[in-house]
């Protein structure tokens, strides 16, 4: 907890979109961590990213503990990161017309 937004990497993910939000984090200083997702995330990236003619994918998240308890913990701050780096990339990215 602490560190900022997470940005995964992984053959669910793909390279340029995550390389192009790990920029824009950098250059926004925006706290952020690298996770390493080598299969299946527990997540729906891979059948997003398999749709159709395939969708380019990236996956971000908040640092957390005792996920799906009573106790769940997340920071604040790490949550405000995420949010900031979602409008940074919303805003950096050019997703065509």
């Amino acid at each position: 907890l602490g560190s900022g937004a997470i940005i995964s990497r992984g053959p669910n993910m793909n390279r340029a979109f995550t390389d192009k939000i790990i920029e824009i984090a950098k250059a926004g200083d925006i706290p952020h961590t690298i996770s390493v997702e080598p299969g299946d995330s527990g997540t729906d990236a891979r059948v997003i990213q398999t749709a159709r003619a395939g969708v380019a994918t990236a996956l971000l998240g908040i640092p957390l503990r005792n996920m799906h308890s009573a106790v769940e913990t997340v920071s604040i701050e790490d949550a405000e990161s995420l949010a900031r780096l979602i409008c940074a990339t919303l805003k950096g990215c050019d997703f065509g017309a």
